[in-house]
């Protein structure tokens, strides 16, 4: 969905990490590899993985800490022998494992693969300077036993300072004050690491001249690590349900907590708080469920780790006698509870339970629905949540719920749109949310977007359960003719055509020629244009071939229907009596049987959805992301406005004709026809919805600029 005041939303080509760090990542891939191939200790290949990926791993967390004076240059070559009382010793020290010395007990089959990944690590090319601390969370998501498959992603670090900026905004115009800062979906640590990094600034500046403060080897003056320790244990926690995610948490925040202090002379301070303030639990589920045991087992094993948030030695239950988090920041995971894309390990049982319990959307729940509402539970009265979440809770009648519940908990202060975030094909916002006991009734959401450009949003818009109502479009000047287009458009395609989608097919079982007299022919969006079809690709249609969608052979071969493409960035359909098969990039609707309906021809909606008219209404109404070859929704296509035959007009009537009679000749002349009938189309169909021929110059202009 476009954003409620009308900025477009831009793509963000390009890399996929705002780090100078993609050949370290592909090179450490490598190595892992290389090594995993040599490592199969005691006949287990995955246990060869692990050690692979730990050594791989600590050499890169070895080469930070050389980065910042916590270990003398080209530490492990003069270190290997002697690195597993070494580790065991710095473990004892900081009171949890944050290594494993036992993987270093025989380096024989993999020493000089790892002194050749050293010298990697200190040549310019890989390494340059001011590598962040950030790269040990990357590199966990890319290995092959990395978090990726958790579905959590780096967050690039325009989004991540915008929201702590949000967040810490109380702290930092008074650093004295309570504080307590919680990611509830911490993963590797992105946002609690840029907290704590702007803490310490924030406290070395302030107490530059004071005893706290030493100067490390390189004169920079450093905040000693039993105040660093100390900011984090009072401000900062962290909840997350992969363990080893966590893990790597912990150790990129020990880097940040001892640099500058040599781990080989000094005496490194018990990091009790890495343990107590970082914890491990699915935030979503606590121990009041009412659910049988046996739901979270797996083997006798637990499935789901529920949280004590209230616990005072396993959970976060100090803080919550106290009141609660003053804010709480992150990227909460956006995985569906149901459906192809829906979160492994969730039984039914206990995804029902969570949409009772969070009374969210039960038709495609997700997960960062639960999220936000369970984080709020936890918020101090007066408290911040700044959140990245799909642009579509800001939009979507899904989340009209959502967004009475927000409203009824407290005031969203701002909407932040359009940031790149590549990789991420969903539109995106950053909002920023206030709990307070007696929320206003009316007032304006401040609201803006990448490109520097700012509006306001009414609350009563924000809050309308349909596409947040009445939307600004990117320009004034086309709110007319979209409302112009309604008007005359009073009933949805949906009341006059019912529409399907097709099949999808089982990777591999879909040929471009036909194999076998057994196959039928398919049609797919690629052979779809406007007013004509070419080409066909074959299936044989066995349900072991079928992999969902549409699955009636008679609703995919009925004739007498029009196949609508979902992408592409006008609408294109055509007329199809072929009986083929319709696979699933297609739409396929056919005329309802209902009195209504009686006197339409389908060549008469044809015409109109070819026309500029309606893809210029799809894409600044109700794409969400106009200009970027958008997929086009079911729920998109129901909705386009269809003028209705006004039955005692005898001139509509005639308008009726001859579209009809127009989009016939179209139909006939094929792949070769002349622009002229294309154009007299386009401007019947105007004709229909009263658009003047400077409103239909506006609509052919806004379909060529390049930021539609």
């Amino acid at each position: 969905m476009k954003p409620p005041w009308g900025f477009s939303l831009p793509r963000h080509p390009g890399q996929r990490y705002d780090l100078p760090s993609s050949r370290v990542l592909s090179r450490a891939l490598r190595h892992v590899r290389q090594l995993a191939a040599v490592l199969p200790p005691a006949g287990a290949p995955e246990s060869g993985q692990a050690m692979a990926q730990t050594w791989v791993s600590d050499l890169v967390w070895f080469r930070l800490a050389e980065d910042r004076e916590m270990l003398p240059p080209r530490f492990f070559p003069d270190h290997a022998e002697g690195l597993p009382a070494l580790l065991a010793e710095w473990n004892k020290s900081v009171g949890f494992p944050l290594f494993h010395p036992d993987f270093y007990s025989n380096l024989d089959d993999g020493k000089e693969r790892l002194l050749a990944w050293d010298r990697e690590l200190h040549r310019r090319k890989f390494w340059p300077k001011g590598m962040p601390i950030a790269l040990l969370g990357l590199l966990a998501q890319i290995l092959p036993q990395g978090s990726r498959s958790a579905g959590r992603s780096y967050t690039p670090a325009a989004i991540r300072e915008r929201l702590l900026d949000w967040a810490l905004a109380p702290w930092l115009l008074k650093p004295g004050r309570p504080f307590t800062l919680l990611d509830p979906a911490c993963g590797t640590g992105f946002f609690l690491l840029g907290a704590l990094k702007r803490m310490i600034a924030k406290e070395e500046e302030a107490f530059r001249a004071r005893t706290p403060l030493f100067f490390g080897p390189s004169g920079r003056p450093i905040l000693s690590s039993v105040r660093r320790f100390e900011l984090f244990r009072e401000h900062l926690f962290g909840l997350e349900a992969d363990e080893e995610a966590l893990a790597v948490a912990r150790r990129a925040l020990f880097l940040v907590l001892l640099e500058g202090e040599s781990l080989l002379q000094g005496t490194i301070p018990p990091g009790r708080a890495l343990l107590s303030n970082l914890r491990s639990g699915d935030g979503l589920v606590d121990r009041t469920i009412a659910l049988q045991e046996d739901l979270f087992r797996a083997g006798g094993r637990p499935k789901i780790q529920p949280f004590f948030w209230s616990d005072p030695e396993q959970g976060f239950g100090r803080v919550l006698s106290r009141g609660g988090f003053s804010a709480v920041v992150g990227n909460p995971p956006w995985a569906a509870l149901k459906g192809k894309r829906r979160r492994p390990g969730y039984p039914p049982e206990v995804v029902a339970y969570l949409i009772r319990r969070y009374q969210a959307s039960s038709s495609r729940p997700s997960l960062f629905e639960l999220y936000l509402r369970r984080s709020l539970e936890f918020l101090a009265p007066e408290g911040i949540q700044a959140f990245l979440v799909p642009a579509r809770m800001v939009s979507s009648p899904q989340f009209a719920g959502l967004r009475r519940f927000l409203r009824e908990q407290g005031e969203v202060l701002n909407l932040h749109y359009g940031e790149p975030f590549p990789g991420v094909p969903t539109a995106t916002v950053c909002y920023r949310f206030k709990k307070t006991a007696r929320p206003r009734k009316t007032y304006a959401i401040k609201v803006s977007d990448a490109k520097g450009r700012t509006s306001s949003l009414p609350l009563r818009q924000f809050c309308a359960p349909e596409f947040a109502a009445k939307r600004k479009p990117r320009e004034l000047e086309l709110e007319p003719i979209l409302k112009k287009i309604e008007a005359a458009g009073k009933k949805p395609l949906g009341e006059f055509l019912e529409s399907g989608v097709g099949l999808i097919a089982r990777p591999g079982k879909l040929f471009a020629h036909r194999q076998s007299p057994a196959q039928r022919g398919v049609v797919r969006g690629e052979h779809v244009h406007r007013y004509f079809r070419q080409g066909k690709s074959y299936l044989e249609f066995t349900a072991r071939n079928l992999a969902g969608g549409t699955r009636k052979l008679q609703k995919l071969t009925r004739r007498d229907r029009i196949l609508v493409r979902k992408t592409g960035a006008r609408l294109a359909a055509t007329l199809d009596d072929s009986g083929d098969l319709v696979e699933q990039s297609l739409y396929f609707l056919h005329l309802r049987e209902r009195r209504l309906c009686r006197g339409y021809d389908l060549r008469y909606f044809l015409g109109i959805l070819n026309s500029r008219v309606m893809s210029f209404y799809y894409r600044f109404r109700l794409a969400e992301r106009p200009g970027v070859s958008p997929q086009l929704r079911k729920a998109h296509l129901d909705r386009l406005p269809i003028p209705a035959l006004r039955r005692r007009d005898a001139a509509h009537f005639e308008q009726h004709r001859q579209l009809v009679e127009a989009v016939e000749r179209r139909l006939q002349a094929g792949e070769a026809a002349e622009p002229e009938l294309d154009t007299a189309i386009e401007r019947r169909v105007a004709q229909l919805y009263g658009l003047e021929e400077k409103a239909f110059a506006r609509i052919q202009k806004s379909l060529t600029e390049p930021d539609a």
